[in-house]
């Protein structure tokens, strides 16, 4: 089987002036493989070509040929992670984009990384992280190229902490470094806003879905980091991990509360 494609084709190089490359002008969806399928697909090829629609990116693919294309470096039987990235193309030098510049198509295969089981059963450590998200409504929900923030977040830690929670300008919460939050008042369930900035996460998506058609409240809204240490249960969320509860932000311990479990097996019920 193959390892990677660019629009189509078996290679792993791609243009030195393409515009992903030099300016993060592009954007990408990582998907969990389970014996060799895809989850959430319609999920992630819905927020993809979103995306591309906000960034103003012209394509000339559909996800038939993306679905064509993953077959084609998926193993049938294979747990793995699939990444797919749209970039604007190559587009000479400078910040303005030609209407002419066709897109990049970059679908690829990665090893399926194994977690402890802890992680899920007992929560992870998470800390606040120092560097702040910029607020930038035109980019809030798209899973862009540019990744500086996160990356700058993550090197703030080692081993002592499985993630990191980020505040933006306003040191209002918004998200993990890799993950959306979620927090339990009672039998009330709030998420962060991200009208300003964050990333709209397919999984944080099935999971309003979910607690609507279960009759249970949960409130898009602004959070304070003084909402987080005060919550009765916290847990974050991607399309890798699912769902891991929060049990303690450095020094401050937090129950895996009933209503975390009811929607971590929700979310199992789709993703394994």
């Amino acid at each position: 089987m193959l390892d990677c494609l660019v629009n189509g084709e078996q290679t792993d190089q791609i243009s030195i002036g393409d515009r992903g490359l030099n300016y993060g002008d592009g954007c990408f969806e990582t998907i969990a493989v389970k014996s060799g399928a895809p989850l959430l697909w319609q999920r992630h090829m819905d927020r993809l070509f979103a995306s591309c629609k906000m960034l103003g990116i012209g394509i000339d693919f559909d996800a038939g040929i993306l679905a064509a294309e993953a077959e084609q470096v998926l193993e049938p039987k294979e747990n793995a992670v699939l990444k797919i990235v749209v970039t604007r193309g190559t587009g000479g030098q400078g910040y303005r984009p030609d209407a002419n510049t066709a897109a990049t198509r970059i679908v690829s295969v990665h090893p399926w990384r194994l977690r402890p089981p802890e992680f899920r059963t007992d929560g992870i450590r998470l800390c606040v992280c120092e560097t702040r998200l910029g607020r930038n409504p035109r980019l809030a929900g798209i899973k862009h190229l540019n990744r500086l923030e996160q990356v700058l977040a993550r090197a703030e830690w080692q081993d002592e902490y499985e993630e990191g929670l980020m505040l933006d300008t306003d040191n209002q919460v918004i998200e993990g470094t890799m993950t959306n939050v979620f927090l339990q008042l009672g039998q009330e369930i709030i998420t962060p806003s991200l009208e300003n900035c964050g990333v709209n996460g397919v999984i944080r998506t099935e999971i309003l879905e979910q607690l609507e058609s279960m009759g249970i409240t949960c409130k898009q809204a602004t959070v304070s980091l003084d909402m987080i240490y005060n919550a009765d249960g916290l847990f974050i969320c991607n399309s890798l991990i699912g769902v891991w509860p929060v049990a303690t932000i450095e020094q401050k311990k937090f129950p895996v509360t009933e209503l975390t479990r009811k929607i971590q097996h929700g979310i199992e019920s789709v993703i394994v």
